[in-house]
C-alpha cells in the first residue's frame, strides 16, 4: 500500500515536470520583449528617482588582521563545513540502509503470508 502511494506521488511530480506552464497559469501571456505598460511606467520612475540621488562613496572598510579573526571567532568556518558535510553524509547512509533493510523486512514478511 506504502509504496504504491510513493510511486504514485513520484509518477505525478515527474510528469507534472513536462506539463506546459500555461496549464496551470491562466494568465495573459506578453509578447517577448513587450512590458506591461504598468511596469515600464514603474522602472521609468525609479529609474528618475535614482538619477536624482547623489552618489555616496561606500564607507571604507577596516580589515581584521588574521589573528583578530581567530580570536574574534571570525575563522575556521571551512573545517565547520567539513564536519558537518560528513556527519550529513553519515546519517544519510545510515537512513538509507535502515530504509532498505525495513523495506526487505517487509517483502519477506508479505512473501510469507501468501
Amino acid at each position: 500500500m506504502m509504496k504504491r502511494a510513493i510511486s504514485a506521488a513520484v509518477l505525478t511530480a515527474f510528469v507534472a515536470g513536462f506539463v506546459p506552464s500555461n496549464v496551470f497559469a491562466a494568465e495573459e501571456v506578453q509578447p517577448a520583449g513587450k512590458a506591461p505598460v504598468v511596469t515600464r511606467a514603474s522602472i521609468e520612475r525609479a529609474a528618475r528617482a535614482a538619477a536624482a540621488e547623489p552618489v555616496k562613496p561606500a564607507a571604507s572598510r577596516q580589515f581584521k588582521s588574521s589573528e583578530e579573526m581567530q580570536m574574534g571567532g571570525g575563522g575556521g568556518g571551512h573545517a565547520m563545513a567539513i564536519i558537518w558535510s560528513l556527519v550529513g553524509t553519515a546519517v544519510s547512509l545510515g537512513t538509507t540502509y535502515y530504509i532498505m533493510k525495513e523495506m526487505k523486512k517487509a517483502t519477506d514478511q508479505a512473501k510469507q503470508q501468501q
